[in-house]
């Protein structure tokens, strides 16, 4: 991508949190959904 044009280096950043799959282990989680927000081309 553009703000990571070599890769993402799990070292300095770390790895990404999984935060729909935490989310929908929680009581009364009924719909969780993972999105993305971008500008179409």
């Amino acid at each position: 991508t553009t703000t990571s044009p070599f890769g993402r280096d799990p070292e300095l950043a770390g790895y990404p949190i999984r935060i729909s799959e935490m989310l929908a282990t929680l009581t009364g989680a009924k719909y969780v959904v993972r999105t993305s927000v971008h500008n179409p081309v």
